[in-house]
């Protein structure tokens, strides 16, 4: 059996305050598998997004600690490269993986990354405990399908503020958790489907011929971001490869093998049997969204 210990939970946090993060918050409405089972517009997302950030913010001022309300939510396209690959040949020859962009979007700090970057090291452990709570305090537990058992706290401002409008904060992080992780149950079983691995071999011949030995799309991109120093064969260029030149490849490759195809349709087909599966919770989920909606606009408008 596994054992995960987090600060507040599995993929509600972007990073912990001391690491420098501006925004200790991800919403469970941003990025869920289950999106399309959820009848919530950006809109509303938005509004539940901003609730809980203005709950957050008054529990912190009244810890001492500033807390910027971080005033927007959008639906944040997928920036990172596909777990899948991608076709688009094009694209990947003006842009390579986005990994420049990516690296600068990681060192931006807001307003709250700022002020917390000029505390002490105990205010930050302060700040932390304040804001997300401690495991010596009350703590909650949910096991996920790989066996995984994730701890999240009970207590902090987090766990204040969705208290507050959530209404039960323990079933709220438990059917969260465990619905955020229907993802990558989805993935694991897409890349495990021997009609991915074919692709996914044809994929891998296909690097090699253009001389990157590469296991899978994750092992291309890690190639790409260390310069491509591990060309298989030096004779086959005078200067290392650069991340276009291996973005490209990839997008060829994929094409050739049909590895992105075969991947996006393997996910439908997992993510729409798992939703079936684990409908109870998905309902739950969908279900402490919508009742807390009006909380949220009066809170917002307040």
């Amino acid at each position: 059996m596994r054992v995960a210990y987090l600060a507040v939970a599995i993929a509600l946090l972007v990073a912990l305050s001391s690491c420098g993060s501006s925004q200790a918050l991800r919403h469970p409405v941003d990025d869920v598998l289950v999106e399309g089972t959820v009848n919530l517009s950006d809109q509303d997302k938005g509004v539940l997004y901003r609730a809980e950030e203005i709950l957050v913010s008054r529990c912190m001022n009244k810890e001492g600690f500033q807390y910027l309300v971080f005033e927007g939510f959008s639906k944040k396209k997928e920036t990172a490269p596909s777990l899948y690959s991608s076709e688009d040949v094009a694209e990947r020859a003006r842009h390579g993986y986005g990994l420049a962009a990516r690296k600068d979007q990681s060192h931006d700090l807001d307003a709250n990354g700022r002020y917390v970057s000029t505390l002490s090291s105990f205010q930050r452990r302060q700040y932390d405990e304040a804001l997300l709570g401690s495991l010596k305090a009350d703590i909650g537990q949910v096991r996920l399908l790989d066996g995984t058992v994730v701890y999240f706290t009970l207590s902090g401002c987090v766990a204040s503020a969705r208290t507050k409008l959530y209404g039960d904060n323990k079933l709220f992080m438990e059917t969260t958790i465990f619905v955020e992780n229907l993802r990558s149950e989805v993935e694991r079983r897409v890349l495990a489907d021997p009609r991915y691995l074919v692709a996914l071999d044809l994929w891998r011949q296909c690097m090699n011929l253009n001389g990157y030995v590469v296991e899978n799309p994750a092992a291309a991109v890690e190639l790409a971001s260390r310069g491509g120093q591990y060309r298989r064969s030096e004779a086959l260029a005078s200067k290392p490869p650069n991340e276009k030149e291996i973005a490209v490849a990839d997008a060829n490759c994929s094409k050739r093998a049909q590895l992105t195809v075969t991947g996006k349709t393997l996910d439908r087909e997992h993510e729409a049997k798992l939703i079936v599966e684990q409908r109870r919770h998905v309902d739950i989920f969908a279900q402490i969204l919508q009742s807390s909606l009006p909380k949220a606009r009066k809170i917002v408008e307040s």
